[in-house]
């Protein structure tokens, strides 16, 4: 039988040249879509670490819930110790750092992103400042804490005013109050922090703002106060007198030889205020308003809180009330969504009424009267808001602690 002739299969030939290069090309855009797909989801599951230093826990615990509010992500939150010093390249482990403004934050800041100028379009002009290092926006004020004067009520009722400048505060002291309770004036000064202040507010009150800055500079690092004591760093309201740290003592020495002050004031703690105000042995306290969210209602409703009294012949003054910061050293987009929650009105409200301090935003709603209060005069002050002494001048707790000491040693003579 013959065999039937075989011939070979035309090779099929289902795709054209052009339908090749446009399946190569949708294939291109597949691959390219799971690529991205991935990228998202990394970036979605992307760590956020988050550093407290140095802050209350009041503060830390407010952030913390709000944070996790913002944020779907994973987070680790880290309490870095108070007593050890904060490096740079340690604070760049981290994508978000918050503590208090100052010397070691504008150091810690010098490495930090420059944030977007939409996150201060709530916050003053004159408070905004303190954000800025090396001439860019990388620090946010959230939250403020502020040096103030308690004053007896039943003494400003019967002059009809709370000292606010330094005429009126002298006539409270020595008139109003000396001779009628037995400590017209106190402070906590064991409380390193607290003592600086106190000298850094009543060295700005007399002169101003640039006085100020000039002290803050002055005692920057300083190894000792022998070295500094003599140092002008600004003139008094008559233009001509020369403002120094011996000054400055010799007159809270003063107020204590005349028991406007207690004569151990400095060894003073703040269970000795709280106790002083409660049985109304003092007629003003100067204290942080975060110390005095502490004490009770029954004590507080005798005080008025009010600003540190200041010379009004000294033109430009700034208010002692050191701020919360953020600082951010991550670009990425989802921590910019953190950061700007933290700004927002409600956030803003909710932290105020956490912490009772005032919020850095001027829309927010206030705690309370005292944090408004706050928030009115670290915007309405011509410089503004700025750190206390301490936080002002010192990358270093230690050096700090030595220049507190060294000024007791000083008051005790």
């Amino acid at each position: 039988m013959a065999k039937k002739k075989r011939y070979p299969r035309k090779k099929s030939n289902i795709f054209t040249k052009k339908q090749k290069i446009v399946l190569f090309i949708v294939l291109l855009i597949f691959i390219f879509s799971i690529f991205l797909s991935v990228l998202v989801i990394k970036q979605n599951r992307k760590i956020l670490d988050v550093a407290y230093y140095r802050l209350p826990q009041t503060v830390t615990d407010s952030l913390t819930k709000q944070i996790k509010k913002s944020y779907s992500g994973k987070i680790r939150f880290k309490v870095l110790p108070a007593d050890t010093e904060l490096s740079q390249n340690r604070a760049l482990r981290y994508d978000l750092l918050f503590t208090w403004n100052g010397a070691r934050a504008d150091l810690l800041a010098e490495k930090a992103v420059v944030l977007s100028s939409s996150l201060y379009t709530q916050i003053p002009s004159s408070e905004r400042k303190l954000g800025i290092v090396k001439g860019k926006e990388r620090m946010l004020p959230l939250l403020y804490d502020h040096y103030e004067v308690s004053f007896l009520k039943e003494i400003s009722k019967k002059t009809g005013t709370v000292p606010e400048d330094w005429n009126t505060f002298m006539q409270y002291l020595h008139k109003d109050a000396s001779g009628k309770y037995a400590i017209p004036f106190f402070a906590a000064g064991a409380d390193n922090r607290t003592l600086l202040a106190f000298v850094g507010a009543l060295a700005e009150s007399l002169t101003g703002s640039a006085g100020y800055g000039h002290l803050t500079a002055l005692v920057k690092n300083v190894s000792s106060l022998d070295t500094v004591i003599d140092e002008p760093f600004g003139k008094l309201s008559d233009g001509k007198t020369s403002a120094t740290l011996r000054s400055v003592l010799d007159l809270i020495a003063s107020w204590q030889n005349a028991g406007i002050m207690h004569k151990t004031w400095f060894d003073g703690s703040e269970a000795d205020v709280a106790s002083f105000m409660k049985d109304t042995i003092t007629a003003a306290v100067f204290m942080p308003l975060s110390e005095h969210r502490l004490l009770s209602l029954s004590t507080l409703h005798r005080f008025e809180a009010s600003h540190f009294p200041v010379n009004a012949a000294v033109t430009n003054h700034s208010l002692i009330a050191p701020a919360v910061v953020l600082i951010s050293y991550n670009t990425n987009p989802l921590f910019s969504d953190t950061i700007t929650s933290l700004i927002s009105l409600q956030t803003q409200e909710t932290l105020s009424t956490e912490t009772k301090l005032a919020p850095a935003s001027s829309q927010a709603e206030a705690y309370d009267r005292q944090a408004d209060d706050v928030r009115y005069w670290a915007a309405s002050y011509t410089g503004g808001p700025v750190p206390d002494l301490m936080n002002a001048s010192f990358t270093s707790l230690h050096q700090a602690d030595i220049l507190a000491e060294e000024i007791r040693k000083y008051l005790e003579k």
